[in-house]
């Protein structure tokens, strides 16, 4: 019996093979007159040692397994990748900014509170002051961790707690909140510990994947390098590279970029952070953030049943905003792939979909976004 672990792995034998197995070992003892149906006691006998066996080599084959990225889940995968220097990301709060409206000299103070319709609370996180426009921008967060927090421009319009601030007459969010993300899965684990290990070195992979590897935050990274004498179709200068970052925070994407590129290797970008060597020198790491093509989405002729749930229009466009908002950089909106996005709320049976940059160009053409620009979508139609 070959059993366990062999020169070619582990062979986890089924329940089947360890019954038969413990038939012939009993017939060897004891004699070819046994009867091991599943009336006799010995039958019964012979399958809870078999299935006990059975459970006890499902164990052993799961703790082998367990010391493989490609194989490895939980705690387990948790150990691994720390071999190469990342951890698990935990949940994070989607972000974005709320536009008030309010009388002149308004304060608004760090913690206010809004919401959506849903009930989703966000609060503002710096105090403002309303200008003589009688508006202010403010950048907020949602209270909840989570893909949750994600949502579309213009849907976090109630104001929570009034009485604090009687001047405000209303609130919106002009931009879609993005960044919200749930605890890390095995799956985006592994393939961030692939492109650790296949990025290493100081190169633009190198880069790319330590800024994906190290910032929390960070949706998508493309980097682009210019190693000629003359300025590229990208605007960067000569013998300089440009990394192109969606979410996270400036400072530690500017000290993530310093960590790992070239000495003396200019680093260009619309955004530029000073950050500060063990010498006392300012060293200006630039980078950019990518411009955003807006999109629309427009689910017609729905067709439902008696499982389809009393928010079902909203699950939907939930599922359809976090299916957008983990596209990255670069990468097209396919109208074919949306299908099983809309077909994961319960209760759906037929529906049309339509895609396009404006409510008035919807089709089912895919949309190609530059390769600095991103996929942003604007509102389910």
């Amino acid at each position: 019996m070959n059993w366990g672990l062999t020169e070619t792995g582990f062979y986890r034998p089924t329940y089947n093979e360890i019954l038969n197995a413990l038939e012939v070992e009993a017939r060897a003892l004891y004699g070819n007159g046994l009867v091991f149906t599943i009336r006799t006691f010995a039958g019964l006998t012979l399958r809870i040692q078999a299935w006990l066996l059975n459970q006890q080599f499902e164990k052993l084959e799961s703790t082998f397994l367990s010391r493989f990225i490609g194989t490895a889940s939980g705690a387990a995968l948790n150990n691994l990748v720390r071999w190469v220097g990342i951890s698990r990301f935990g949940a994070q709060k989607s972000v974005g900014y709320l536009q008030v409206t309010a009388a002149t000299g308004t304060v608004i103070p760090a913690g206010w509170l809004v919401s959506r319709s849903d009930g989703v609370q966000y609060y503002v996180s710096e105090p403002a002051m309303v200008d003589s426009s009688g508006q202010a921008l403010l950048p907020a967060y949602c209270i909840i961790p989570g893909s949750v927090g994600n949502t579309l421009a213009d849907t976090i319009t109630i104001i929570v707690n009034p009485s604090e601030i009687v001047a405000v007459t209303d609130v919106t969010n002009p931009e879609p909140f993005i960044g919200g993300r749930d605890v890390e899965t095995d799956y985006d684990l592994k393939i961030r510990y692939y492109a650790t290990i296949k990025g290493g070195g100081i190169n633009i992979d190198g880069i790319t994947s330590y800024i994906l590897s190290t910032v929390p935050g960070v949706v998508s990274v493309k980097g682009y390098e210019n190693d000629t004498d003359t300025v590229d179709s990208l605007g960067n200068p000569p013998h300089s590279f440009q990394m192109v970052v969606l979410g996270g925070l400036d400072t530690d994407i500017a000290n993530a970029i310093f960590k790992v590129k070239g000495i003396g290797i200019q680093s260009y970008g619309v955004i530029s952070v000073y950050v500060t060597t063990i010498s006392n020198q300012q060293i200006p790491i630039s980078f950019s953030r990518p411009q955003a093509l807006p999109v629309w989405i427009q689910v017609a002729n729905l067709v439902t049943n008696d499982n389809y749930p009393v928010d079902g229009a909203a699950q939907i466009a939930d599922a359809l905003t976090n299916f957008v908002n983990e596209l990255g950089i670069g990468s097209p909106l396919v109208n074919n792939q949306l299908a099983p996005v809309i077909l994961s709320v319960p209760g759906v049976v037929d529906f049309q979909v339509t895609i396009g940059t404006s409510p008035s160009t919807l089709g089912t053409a895919t949309i190609y976004p530059s390769a600095i620009e991103f996929i942003q979508l604007q509102a389910v139609l």
